[in-house]
């Protein structure tokens, strides 16, 4: 509640004591404003585009404006209840328990994934390949530096830092200060748990259904680059290399 109160409370305060206060106060929440409405549209994007590619893979073009009219009508009704006298309370629960750990443990894969398995080098070319933009070598280093040593330690440390704190409220009874019941409490928990569980139950269906015979053979697999993404980016070619037919495909759609 500390972001909520800083916001609403401490900088509006401020701001009032300021020449042409309601001038300050409008750009201010306007600048909120246009933050949430950022953030909404990667969420937005980010399940849309699974939909999308998922329906090409299958043949089927995606009616692009019904998938994002169903998937924004879901949101409007998922956050109504945060308007409600209760809302304050359920965007802390939120806040503190599905922004937090499950972002920074995925955070902590990715960087180790990225770095010491795929590889910096040829993320790096595939920018390259994707956007014609070439690092130089010194960049090149410090980027591997970066995702393979300084974020992810970085990251398990807040990481272990906000599961302490975590862990003792939960011990207390407490979110933020307020006393909690216990479904309130697994909720969060729940809310935590339920998107990091999507990689180990994944690692596990990869495992069980997995054509190799050893274990040490199905983990020399599951951690094997594919050539699936080299070979369909040769064959259909570098964004440059389609500029034109892109551009035309896209104006054909806006029309």
């Amino acid at each position: 509640m500390a972001d909520v109160t800083l916001a609403f409370t401490v900088i509006l305060s401020g701001l009032s004591t300021v020449p042409a206060s309601g001038v300050w106060t409008f750009l201010f929440f306007f600048g909120l404003f246009t933050l949430g409405i950022d953030s909404q549209f990667a969420f937005v994007e980010t399940v849309t585009t699974y939909f999308y590619d998922r329906e090409m893979e299958r043949g089927v073009k995606p009616n692009h404006l019904k998938v994002t009219l169903i998937y924004g009508t879901f949101l409007f009704l998922f956050s109504l209840p945060f308007a409600t006298r209760v809302g304050i309370y359920l965007f802390d629960l939120y806040e503190n328990y599905s922004a937090g750990l499950s972002v920074m443990f995925v955070a902590i894969l990715e960087c180790l994934l990225v770095s010491h398995i795929y590889g910096t080098n040829r993320l790096l070319d595939n920018l390259k390949f994707m956007s014609d933009t070439e690092l130089g070598w010194l960049s090149r280093k410090i980027l591997h530096v970066l995702y393979g040593f300084i974020l992810p330690i970085m990251l398990a440390v807040l990481l272990y830092a906000t599961l302490k704190a975590l862990i003792s409220d939960t011990l207390d009874g407490i979110i933020f200060n307020v006393p909690s019941p216990w479904w309130a409490t697994a909720w969060g928990w729940s809310l935590t748990v339920v998107p990091m569980s999507c990689i180990p139950i994944g690692m596990v269906h990869f495992w069980y259904n997995s054509d190799k015979r050893t274990a040490k053979e199905k983990l020399i697999d599951g951690i094997t680059v594919r050539p699936q993404f080299d070979a369909a980016a040769e064959a259909i070619g570098s964004y440059d290399q389609n500029r034109e037919a892109l551009e035309a495909n896209a104006k054909i759609e806006i029309i």
